[in-house]
């Protein structure tokens, strides 16, 4: 049986906006049935990386296709909407949190499972979030961690961008750390996420707590 194709192929991708380079020969690639956390501070490409995916930005041309989503070199992101299913923060713009006719008000963690339903309506087997905790309060947030974990036990494959540490469920296996427009480690989540790498990555002295599966980043004395 023909191995299925990666979900993202990502091959030598520079990309400019204005006189600044964000990527110069950006290498990714991401599986299909794999879970997989992209990690990295403010700065480091992440959400250059997603406006890429979502062809809102476009690197600079080379004579063989740089960007591949599930095979696909060309085309609308959301022709994909059936395969592959993005919940971005910026979506959450497009929506108001009070709805024409009967008063109703929506609350963050509302919101972010409105649009992750609104995602999920074609029942992609394939999954980008991004940043999908930020802003909410901690019942909120513990409840959509816990909607990712049974994501990601239904076999889904889930891509989750993010900046906090916390963010990654213990299902999550590989995780690739950015910084600078560059992947600065990939590999297996545990050989990954350690408090030299974090250190380096974040500029500051990082301990690692980890309970049950998950981690959390504490300063280091």
């Amino acid at each position: 049986m023909d191995a299925p194709v990666p979900l993202i192929e990502i091959k030598s991708a520079t990309v400019r906006r204005g006189d600044n380079t964000v990527f110069n020969d950006l290498n990714l690639t991401l599986h299909q049935h794999e879970s997989v956390a992209i990690l990295g501070p403010n700065g480091a490409g992440k959400t250059t990386l997603l406006k890429l995916l979502t062809r809102d930005l476009y690197p600079l041309w080379r004579e063989e296709p740089v960007v591949r989503i599930l095979g696909n070199a060309s085309g609308d992101i959301w022709s994909l909407r059936k395969q592959l299913g993005i919940i971005s923060n910026d979506l959450q713009e497009h929506y108001s949190p009070e709805v024409v006719g009967e008063q109703v008000i929506l609350s963050g963690g509302q919101q972010r499972r409105l649009i992750l339903g609104r995602a999920l309506i074609n029942e992609p087997a394939n999954l980008i979030l991004d940043e999908p905790t930020t802003g909410l309060d901690l019942a909120a947030t513990f409840a959509y961690l816990q909607t990712m974990r049974g994501l990601i036990r239904s076999g889904r494959t889930l891509v989750l961008v993010t900046h906090h540490i916390h963010e990654i469920p213990p299902e999550v296996s590989r995780v690739v750390l950015m910084s600078k427009g560059k992947v600065w480690a990939d590999g297996p989540k545990r050989e990954v996420l350690t408090e030299a790498r974090l250190s380096g990555l974040y500029g500051v002295k990082v301990a690692l707590v980890e309970a049950s599966g998950w981690y959390q980043a504490v300063p280091a004395d």
